[in-house]
């Protein structure tokens, strides 16, 4: 719902200090990832024995020794990690003490330095081979340095010392591997050890998490099918909403939410009390367009808990898609109470407003938006509304006020002052505009479509295509630049079987398009190919009628000698398009150029 996202990378080092905390990844994988900012909250600093130091038990240990130590602490206490590193690392080898083992272990990981961390787990391994966290913390290096056999054999030793189960360690290692290993190594992991535990529901639906936050949904999908299969009787109660929860998340991030309507449906139903699954859920209805069957969820969702601001948001934009103003209005409204939902409640207020053209509630909305999330799209909003109202300086003055340092927010404010020059038939201004947006982001596929577009207005037609074959070799399927750049050969009379190509790919991809039938059509007209060109055009047609394919049916007929079908057709539809001066002088255009 937000105007853009972002995706949170967790770093190597944020992961690795999560190795001591003894939280795991139980039932659910997080709604909302944490950010950088509070995972690098949880450095060694939150770690027990650094915020106590004197709880360390050491073994005997001489004078001097001990000496070095409490200096060694007093650098941690000043931050000061790799020296105090440097001096506690020789004095652990020398004693074999695993307490300073376990010490020199927590200190290198706040040395972000690799080297330090690998040799303090691999001491600390040696000289406590019992300590579970040990093995856990060397298969970890392991698998960051894709060694993912070594890495197996070491999570075999962590879980034979470990004191919990057998899903309690996956699903604590799930935590661990996400947060710090690639997510090749860490996929191939988890799935050889679902081969071992094959039996295990737990092993596929570790490997479910896994893929759920690798952000690989069809092999999460598979696994925690193969969990669920696999799930016994007796623990059903206890576990089968979790491997539900995790169902729909991966339903969520995969592209075939009716599949996931299917899979989810009856548990669904038949958990009405389950807010999380219900919202999920609507989240998928959405996904297949299924609108109305999706507002209702939601609905009974805010019933059952009237403070359900996501879904209530949800809801919101339902009703603002339809245009039901009213109760979308009644809803935002509710969902700005909540402290946290000002901004995005706020944001869609504006263009709620905007678009039932309240311009000065719009207005007042859109000046509320102080969150970064929104503010660029909010400030867009409001330029949009002042050169509406004909007030260019105005829009031009909102956009050049924004501090903007992001690139994609530059480029969304470029975009913006390109399309209000486009209007102002500024053409090769806004051209210009699009070609410093594509300095910063060369291969901007929305930039480049739009800078076609114009190049087209002012006939630089070689620019104009090579745009369109910029865009399809990053995306060939993009069924709008097929037809486009299709259309151009036609109406060229150039590259006629690359047109052919370029269009029946399209129609492939969407063949109910009224405006790709047309294009064909047009392609089978110009190679005077009539019965064939007549057949595209009607059914074009037929799906919309249109001004353009008006003009190219009734032109194909006329030229197939079918006079008084095409002014029938003509005298049928013309006043349908009265403002349409080519459509209104058709007939005699017709006649004019036959008699020459």
């Amino acid at each position: 719902m937000q105007p853009r996202s972002a995706v949170v990378k967790w770093s190597f080092f944020a992961g690795l200090a999560l190795i001591l905390s003894g939280c795991a990844l139980t039932s659910e994988l997080k709604e909302n990832e944490s950010t950088t900012a509070d995972i690098e909250k949880q450095t060694v600093v939150e770690t027990p024995a650094e915020k106590d130091s004197a709880a360390i038990k050491y073994t005997k240990l001489d004078s001097p020794t001990m000496f070095e130590i409490l200096a060694a602490e007093m650098m941690v206490q000043k931050g000061q990690m790799a020296p105090a590193f440097e001096i506690l690392y020789p004095l652990a080898q020398k004693t074999q003490d695993k307490a300073l083992a376990e010490r020199v272990f927590q200190i290198s990981m706040a040395t972000y330095d690799i080297d330090n961390i690998e040799k303090a787990t691999e001491l600390w391994r040696t000289v406590s081979p019992e300590s579970a966290v040990a093995w856990r913390a060397s298969f970890l290096l392991s698998l960051r340095n894709n060694q993912i056999p070594l890495a197996l054999e070491q999570w075999e030793t962590f879980h034979s010392l470990s004191k919990t189960d057998l899903y309690e360690d996956l699903t604590t290692s799930v935590g661990k591997v996400v947060a710090s290993v690639p997510k090749d190594a860490g996929l191939e992991f988890f799935r050889k050890l679902s081969e071992k535990y094959d039996q295990a529901w737990s092993s596929y639906y570790a490997l479910a998490m896994a893929a759920a936050v690798y952000q690989e949904p069809q092999i999460g999908i598979s696994a925690v099918e193969k969990a669920r299969s696999l799930l016994p009787r007796s623990e059903r109660k206890t576990s089968e909403s979790q491997i539900y929860h995790l169902m729909s998340k991966l339903y969520l991030l995969g592209e075939e939410p009716l599949k996931g309507i299917e899979a989810l449906e009856s548990y669904v139903d038949e958990n009405p009390q389950d807010l999380l699954l219900q919202e999920r859920f609507a989240r998928l209805q959405v996904q297949a367009k299924q609108y109305e069957a999706a507002e209702q969820r939601y609905q009974s969702i805010i019933k059952a808990e009237p403070k359900a601001y996501t879904s209530r948001l949800s809801l919101a934009l339902i009703q603002l898609e339809r245009k039901a103003f009213d109760e979308a209005e009644q809803n935002l409204l509710k969902v700005i109470e909540e402290p946290s939902y000002i901004a995005v409640g706020n944001y869609y207020l504006g263009i709620l407003y905007q678009d039932s053209n309240r311009f000065k509630l719009a207005e007042t909305a859109f000046k509320k938006v102080v969150s970064p999330s929104y503010y660029v799209d909010a400030q867009l909003h409001l330029s949009e509304i002042y050169f509406a109202q004909g007030n260019a300086s105005k829009a031009y003055a909102t956009l050049d006020a924004m501090p903007v340092t992001d690139k994609l927010d530059r480029i969304k404010v470029l975009r913006a002052k390109a399309i209000f020059y486009g209007a102002e038939a500024k053409y090769f201004s806004a051209i210009d505009l699009y070609d410093q947006a594509l300095k910063i982001e060369p291969n901007n596929i929305d930039v480049l479509k739009a800078q076609s577009m114009l190049f087209f207005k002012v006939e630089k037609f070689t620019e104009y295509e090579a745009n369109l074959l910029k865009v399809l070799k990053q995306d060939d399927n993009d069924v709008d630049v097929l037809n486009a750049l299709g259309y151009f050969y036609v109406e060229q009379h150039v590259k006629l079987e690359q047109a052919y190509t370029l269009l029946t790919k399209a129609l492939s991809l969407s063949p109910d398009s009224y405006y790709i039938l047309d294009s064909l059509g047009w392609y089978y007209y110009q190679l005077k190919q009539y019965d064939q060109a007549l057949d595209y055009l009607n059914k074009a047609f037929k799906v919309e009628e249109d001004e353009e394919v008006l003009i190219h049916l009734v032109t194909a007929y006329w030229h197939n000698n079918q006079i008084n079908r095409a002014k029938s057709l003509w005298q049928k539809y013309h006043q349908k398009f009265s403002q349409n001066e080519r459509v209104q002088n058709l007939i005699n255009e017709l006649e004019l150029k036959g008699s020459q």
